[in-house]
């Protein structure tokens, strides 16, 4: 009897499926047609199939990444492009000025350490032990200046005018470099920190922001040496033991984050700070969804750990680093 339509067909597809198989370049497939023996066979179509199961299974993976859509820009450096020259905080770790001294002693003031000293012996007598610790930490140079007259308390730290041996700043007019001193270009404002006590800011005008590509500064700490008597250090606040100043560049026009973004420079060194202009940027939703309010990922990894999502967690986590 001579075999059936089906049985015809099946045949012909069963020869392609083998002539393809022999003549491919997909590796793995000829040995399995070639093969002579059925466990060699076998062997064959298990490492096929567990490859193939490998490739799905990467397929997927990197499917899933790409629908999240979590792009970023590599950051690239610019040159020669204006950029808004920062502000410059300075906060002297001295406590106190020759003439805060001056006028305390001229007007029978308590020193800030016999204040502190007073306080802690009056909260000891009223307080338990327990107690008079957590009471007594809060007695310091920031408390003794806020329990003065603000007209007062301004004159306790460094004078700008005293503080500032030359500021100067180069700047950019028509294709010209053109230095100033630094109350031509800006304006100062001083203010008293939390932490750092003495602070004042330099901002430039803003028809010089733009411009302006370097600023040169030496500053006089204001220490007498030749004094035995620390009498604003604190023993629990090692800042009012140091010298030196902290210096923090910030945008124009912001209050200063002199705790996280302030670098501190000790007294009789030359330091020289460097800007660089860095653009990153971030595709628009639904490209980007790196927001405080994206709850999608609850945790993200670095170097082997999990960590609670936040925004900039997930920034640098999808971040590409240019070489």
């Amino acid at each position: 009897m001579g075999a059936t339509r089906s049985q015809r067909i099946w045949k012909g597809i069963r020869k392609e499926l083998k002539d393809f198989s022999t003549n491919t370049s997909i590796r793995g497939l000829p040995r399995i047609a070639r093969a002579n023996h059925r466990s060699i066979r076998l062997l064959w179509t298990a490492y096929v199939l567990l490859l193939l199961t490998g490739l799905t299974v990467c397929m997927c993976y990197l499917t899933s990444q790409f629908l999240e859509y979590d792009v970023i820009h590599p950051p690239r450096l610019l040159h020669d492009v204006p950029a808004p020259f920062p502000s410059v905080t300075i906060c002297n770790l001295r406590p106190l000025g020759s003439n805060g001294k001056t006028y305390i002693a001229k007007n029978n003031f308590e020193t800030p350490l016999s204040f502190a000293s007073k306080m802690n012996e009056l909260t000891y007598k009223r307080f338990k032990s327990s107690d008079y610790w957590i009471v007594s930490s809060a007695f310091s140079i920031t408390s003794y200046l806020e329990s003065m007259e603000p007209q007062v308390r301004n004159s306790m730290g460094h004078n700008i005018s005293d503080a500032i041996f030359l500021c100067q700043a180069s700047y950019l007019q028509n294709n010209t470099h053109r230095t100033q001193h630094c109350n031509t270009l800006g304006t100062w404002k001083s203010f008293l920190h939390p932490k750092f006590v003495n602070c004042s800011t330099l901002t430039l005008r803003p028809e010089y922001i733009n411009s302006t590509n370097s600023m040169e500064m030496i500053i006089y700490l204001d220490e007498s040496l030749d004094e035995i008597e620390c009498i604003d250090c604190f023993r629990r606040d090692i800042r009012t033991q140091l010298s030196g100043v902290m210096v923090t560049l910030h945008r124009p026009n912001t209050y200063p984050d002199i705790n996280n973004e302030g670098e501190s420079i000790r007294p009789g060194t030359y330091t020289e700070i460097r800007l660089e202009t860095r653009e990153q940027r971030m595709l628009t939703p639904p490209y980007g969804r790196c927001s405080k309010s994206n709850l999608t990922k609850q945790t993200l990894k670095f170097d082997g750990h999990d960590y609670v999502y936040s925004e900039y967690a997930c920034k640098e986590a999808i971040k590409q680093v240019s070489a």
